[in-house]
């Protein structure tokens, strides 16, 4: 009698009379009770009717009476299907592990694809199962949304190679799936390959017409290409097509769209002042818990490139980031009598991690910070020697970024230093979800993050002005000393020649000038600094690097020959070199020269540990003030200059003195180790630290 009381039951459950099927289940009761079926039936039904705390005792009665997903899902009607799977996602923290585990890989062979592709997101966004079972499960039974969920998958982790071959994969067994050419273009923009982007994004545009994100990712690839009119066309279609659908970063993103380089006649001052109207426009207008949950492929630029533009960034930066409504502060443990830190290094950053800050960073946890690493497993590799050699304790984020901030904020730290904090979505965002008690970054990011949530921002006093004070959103905390340490041992050197280098035959015995930065950092103003040198200097030749974007290289090429006109003959641009080559060109350069407003930073700090002189002009700005920082600790201030004019003046007198050139070599030989191994660092940092966690702010 009960079993025939539970199939009536089911029937009205199905047909959506869920008074009706209530009673019958209770009825069922007395014969049903030993039956997992049964509870996870009258669980379901308790979900439905929003009772989470029957549904969760129900589902724990049926998974110990050993539930078979398996065997009890078939009688569930498609239109229960969402709901069972809600249940089960929602209140599994609740449920045995292992069976419910169990259950989910039995359900893999019976879902749909839709359905499966939502249970395996599921999983593996909580660490239930990882990206190689699922991969297994392909082999067994492939279908085209798994395949791309994986990809998907290794892509928010940072791992782009392995993203890539699964969607080729993917585009190979099913060439008309408009998701993968997408995902692909992605790669493709990011990686500065806008021809690869363009035609990936075309060949998805043909499969899908009517595809709100690829229209908005053809405005990020017009962007690149440096055409803002067509740019904004795309970004208005995606918003029109997507309606109330529309991603929140969308409109965000369309209206603080600017090309990364400035086209001609456009005045940097006009672009600020439009930047900063249309970010005021949206102040609160966006909550940021909305963003959160597909943050990585909201494909949005968080103002970085700013830092070419102009010089007063601030302004826009924290408007930019009002755009957000944040979510509440947690609450926090008062600090311990030992200081806890988290340092925060997303993809893609690594390497200029570890020259920056790996040894400070390594100092600071033997001087008895207890430090711990926070990283995408992407990073893993890059940092294995690091880890083995420091024994910080490592915490790897997940892509679920509300439980990468929930894991975090569980470890109750006293500091977070994010190495950089603006240079991609995740690092810029992050943070405004206040990961630790005090949050802090320093020059890594370059600028002020304009982040009401960052508290502070590390920098020196040789780095600043009496005047940054008004230029940072964050605490201002001034050290006396540099906070770097680094070693010869970081410098590599080739030792090759400059003809096998690439440089001209005939350049080999000439004078010859470097400036081998990043070109977005030749402005008009030290464009014209360079032709009146070379016009100075007959015998001088001028060696520039490539950008890093092919798109990029026509225009700045064509900027330099504008402004340059027949000196550009003497300039010879090469191609991005290998980090043991970029030493050796350092050290066959005569004179190596710093750009005004962006000067260096990574290699004023190689240029001078191997004896290059390198002329700088002191700028307003952190990111202008580096090398002039170097060569005040140094107490070297010879190849620093007052003014444009001055500079070009000191570069004439030093290269018609090449004794002279060889005498700064020398001493920047015997000052450096001021620079490099300042035994004032580490106790500066720690007070620096412990004052920081004393004052929250």
């Amino acid at each position: 009698m009960s079993d025939v009381l539970f199939r009536e039951a089911q029937v009205l459950h199905r047909q959506g009379q869920l008074a009706d099927a209530w009673s019958l289940y209770q009825q069922a009761a007395p014969g049903c009770h030993s039956s997992p079926g049964y509870w996870f039936w009258l669980g379901l039904l308790g979900w439905q009717i929003e009772q989470p705390d029957t549904a969760c005792s129900c589902l724990q009665q049926a998974f110990a009476l050993g539930l078979d997903l398996g065997v009890a899902w078939p009688d569930v009607d498609l239109g229960l299907q969402a709901n069972a799977l809600a249940m089960l996602k929602t209140l599994a923290p609740q449920l045995p592990a292992e069976p419910l585990a169990y259950g989910c890989d039995r359900l893999s062979l019976q879902l749909g694809p839709e359905q499966l592709t939502e249970l395996w997101h599921w999983l593996l966004m909580t660490g239930r199962r990882q990206a190689n079972d699922l991969e297994q499960l392909l082999r067994q039974r492939p279908w085209s949304l798994g395949w791309d969920l994986l990809a998907t998958h290794y892509m928010r982790q940072g791992r782009s190679q392995q993203a890539s071959t699964f969607w080729q994969h993917l585009i190979e067994s099913d060439p008309d799936f408009a998701p993968a050419y997408l995902s692909l273009g992605h790669l493709a923009l990011a990686a500065g390959d806008t021809d690869a982007a363009l035609r990936l994004y075309q060949r998805a545009l043909a499969l899908q017409p009517l595809q709100p994100e690829l229209n908005y990712h053809l405005g990020r690839l017009s962007l690149s290409l440096l055409e803002p009119d067509a740019a904004a066309v795309r970004f208005n279609l995606a918003l029109q097509q997507a309606g109330s659908q529309s991603h929140p970063l969308w409109r965000v993103q369309q209206a603080m769209a600017y090309p990364p380089l400035l086209p001609s006649g456009l005045d940097a001052s006009v672009l600020s002042e439009r930047l900063l109207v249309n970010a005021s426009v949206l102040r609160q207008q966006v909550a940021l818990a909305d963003c959160l949950p597909d943050l990585l492929r909201g494909g949005i630029e968080p103002c970085f490139d700013l830092n070419y533009l102009t010089e007063d960034d601030g302004p826009i930066r924290s408007a930019f980031a009002d755009i957000f409504i944040l979510p509440q502060l947690p609450r926090w443990r008062e600090p311990s009598r030992r200081l806890s830190m988290g340092v925060l290094v997303t993809p893609g950053h690594e390497a200029l991690f570890l020259f920056g800050s790996g040894i400070l960073i390594y100092d600071l946890a033997r001087a008895g910070i207890d430090m711990v690493l926070l990283i995408m497993p992407a990073s893993l590799a890059r940092f294995k020697v690091f880890i083995a050699e420091s024994r910080l304790k490592v915490h790897l984020l997940k892509e679920d970024i509300d439980a990468c901030a929930a894991e975090i904020q569980a470890l109750e730290l006293d500091l977070i230093y994010y190495w950089e904090s603006g240079t991609d979505p995740l690092n810029y965002f992050l943070p405004m979800l206040q990961l630790a008690k005090v949050q802090f970054t320093g020059w890594g990011s370059v600028s002020t993050t304009g982040n009401p949530r960052m508290q502070y921002f590390l920098s020196a006093e040789a780095l600043e002005t009496p005047e940054s004070h008004a230029h940072y959103r964050e605490r201002l905390f001034l050290l006396p000393v540099l906070p770097m340490i680094y070693h010869q041992t970081m410098l590599p050197d080739s030792g090759r020649d400059r003809m096998a280098l690439g440089l001209p035959p005939a350049w080999c015995d000439g004078l010859l000038l470097g400036c081998p930065h990043n070109p977005h950092k030749l402005t008009v103003e030290f464009l014209q600094a360079l032709r009146d040198l070379l016009d100075a200097v007959p015998r001088a030749h001028l060696v520039l690097i490539q950008s890093r974007h092919p798109a990029w290289q026509p225009e700045l090429a064509n900027r330099v020959l504008a402004i340059l006109g027949e000196q550009t003959s003497r300039v010879h641009w090469l191609p991005r070199l290998a980090a043991d080559d970029f030493g050796a060109l350092l050290k066959a350069c005569d004179l190596l020269l710093d750009p005004f407003a962006f000067a260096s930073g990574k290699l004023a700090f190689e240029a001078l540990g191997l004896g290059v002189p390198l002329l700088t002009l002191p700028g307003r700005r952190l990111r202008g003030r580096i090398t002039s920082a170097c060569y005040q600790q140094m107490d070297y201030h010879a190849l620093m200059a007052s003014s444009p004019s001055d500079y070009v003046q000191k570069a004439i007198d030093l290269l018609q003195e090449p004794d002279g050139l060889l005498a700064h070599r020398q001493a920047l030989i015997e000052r450096k180790s001021v620079l490099m191994l300042n035994e004032r660092v580490i106790p500066s940092v720690l007070a620096a630290l412990a004052a920081m966690a004393r004052n929250p702010l």
